[in-house]
């Protein structure tokens, strides 16, 4: 089983948020530039990562935030190989959400059966989807 540690700084190199996207089916490393992804790194004030204990990129997370009612997720990724074990949900944490906005459970509290309730606003998507496509469920 692999250990893994998260980040809550900028210290990623381009080309590995690149190979990341990639692994997720976002296009191919060939469709991002460095130039680029250096300036969505330095624009969001929000950026959390998950390394494995090899020190692969495995999970990463952009968000703006108010501190008061808003969060708005820019990029929420991890690699498919790595899916399913809490990376996204710690991740999620991570991004600073406040308590009364929306409840996510840590990723032991989801291997115990228990779940908090997302709502409607605060399940991210991307560009060209629509609340309506997002009911309230279980996280």
């Amino acid at each position: 089983m692999s250990s893994y540690e998260m980040f809550a700084d900028k210290n990623i190199a381009a080309g590995e948020l690149a190979n990341l996207m990639a692994s997720a089916g976002w296009g191919t490393e060939g469709d991002y530039d460095a130039t680029a992804i250096e300036k969505s790194l330095s624009a969001y004030p929000m950026i959390a990562y998950c390394r494995d204990s090899d020190g692969l990129l495995v999970g990463y997370i952009s968000a703006f935030t108010d501190g008061a009612f808003s969060t708005f997720v820019g990029e929420l990724v991890v690699r498919p190989t790595y899916q399913q074990r809490g990376i996204g949900s710690a991740l999620l944490a991570r991004s600073l959400l406040p308590d009364n906005f929306v409840q996510w459970p840590d990723p032991v509290s989801r291997q115990n059966g228990q779940s908090g309730k997302c709502p409607v606003h605060a399940v991210p998507y991307r560009t060209g989807y629509s609340r309506s496509r997002f009911p309230e469920r279980s996280v």
